[in-house]
């Protein structure tokens, strides 16, 4: 009996760590223009120039040539966004699932899976941007009530004023 509960409790820690990975993919949506840029070898690069920055587009060669993507197209991917923290010298990237070309999707057949090394780049950049989040929130905080204390103290010097007037135009 005891075994039994204990090999339920390893098979259900494995599915949670399981679904647990499974969440870190989630997908990212991303527009913008073709860049091919030519990398090591004979290869090409595709990079997608987008209006926060340029992300190269981690997908087979095959596929690139299947669905005869060109320089200066508009593009969408649908993909695992690989952000690039700002201490890094990595360039941020997206494993394409889904490209849609010319208004149709079309499923990346063999997509280019992520590694260990990508899964941890996820999560400084997130930890990054949670920072980022938290600092300009705080920011805003002190804006805000720094604001509201100077028009605080401006409504009580024009209403103190405005009393001691009253005061000595009724004697």
């Amino acid at each position: 009996m005891r075994k039994s509960i204990i090999v339920f409790l390893c098979v259900t820690v494995a599915a949670f760590s399981v679904f647990a990975n499974g969440n870190a993919e989630k997908l990212t949506s991303l527009e913008g223009t073709v860049v091919l840029v030519p990398s090591e070898g004979a290869q090409v690069q595709l990079m997608l120039r987008t209006a926060e920055g340029d992300v190269i587009v981690d997908m087979p060669v095959q596929e690139m040539l299947r669905l005869e993507i060109r320089e200066q197209e508009r593009l969408r991917v649908d993909g695992v966004f690989v952000g690039a923290p700002a201490a890094e010298q990595v360039q941020a990237r997206i494993l394409a699932k889904v490209v849609n070309v010319n208004g149709k999707d079309y499923k990346v057949e063999k997509p280019v899976q992520l590694t260990t090394q990508d899964r941890v780049q996820i999560r400084a950049y997130k930890a990054e941007q949670t920072r980022l989040q938290e600092r300009d929130q705080t920011q805003a905080q002190t804006q805000t009530q720094a604001q509201t204390q100077t028009q605080l103290r401006e409504n009580e010097g024009s209403g103190s004023g405005t009393s001691s007037g009253k005061k000595s135009g009724n004697k």
